[in-house]
């Protein structure tokens, strides 16, 4: 049980560290992974939103993809897929436009 504890505590760590050195980048942009067509949807989305922050972050910055439509927005794990060419992120029981989500 320590040993997960441990390797968790140190997930964070370098998480925030990541996101620390992300910050530093100026207009820094997302790459997607090649074969995932959710994360060439959403890097699209990001990489057009030019100049907009949230809390002095770019949204580029916060995302770090996990798994298929599985990301880390900050410090909040969520699950993104497309419909009918949207990005849409899971909240609660149901579905919000990512639009909306960043707002």
């Amino acid at each position: 049980m320590q040993n997960a504890q441990t390797a968790n505590e140190e997930n964070l760590r370098l998480n925030d560290h990541i996101l620390e050195l992300r910050t530093k980048i100026p207009g820094a942009i997302y790459y997607p992974v090649k074969f995932d067509e959710t994360d060439k949807v959403l890097a699209k989305y990001l990489n057009s939103m030019t100049g907009r922050r949230i809390s002095s972050i770019t949204p580029a910055i916060m995302f770090q993809r996990v798994a298929d439509g599985h990301y880390q927005f900050g410090t909040k794990r969520i699950y993104l897929k497309i419909l009918n060419d949207q990005i849409m992120v899971r909240v609660g029981g149901g579905w919000e436009d990512i639009e909306s989500f960043l707002d």
